[in-house]
């Protein structure tokens, strides 16, 4: 993975989602900080963002997880409202797996509002 400092401790607190998915795509950099940031974070890198899911993708819920957010690593697509992901500190479980099966990633449940960063 990555070493840890003061600056990026959120990042690196194991079993957070964020260590999860910069542990399932190390394409991602550090400093984005919480995961509801991501995404705008991640386009001021230079990384593109969108509202389609891909697989190999990082999907960011900004107003779910209290909020700080949740991200997760896009494992299959079915259409835009039914994917895939693995993640951690989903439901407590503090641990990386696929926690929902299929499920649509804009449900109001899970805030409603998504997006993609893309590995490419």
């Amino acid at each position: 993975l990555h070493l840890c400092d003061r600056r990026q401790r959120q990042m690196c607190i194991r079993d957070r989602c964020t260590w999860a998915v910069k542990s399932l795509a190390p394409w991602i950099p550090n400093w984005l900080g919480n995961a509801g940031g991501w995404a705008v974070n991640a386009r001021a890198k230079g990384f593109r963002v969108g509202t389609t899911p891909r697989v190999g993708s990082i999907v960011v819920w900004p107003h779910d997880g209290n909020g700080y957010g949740h991200v997760a690593y896009v494992t299959d697509v079915s259409s835009t409202t039914r994917i895939q992901v693995k993640e951690s500190n989903y439901a407590g479980k503090q641990y990386i797996a696929n926690f929902r099966g299929w499920f649509n990633p804009l449900d109001s449940f899970w805030g409603g509002d998504v997006s993609y960063i893309y590995p490419d």
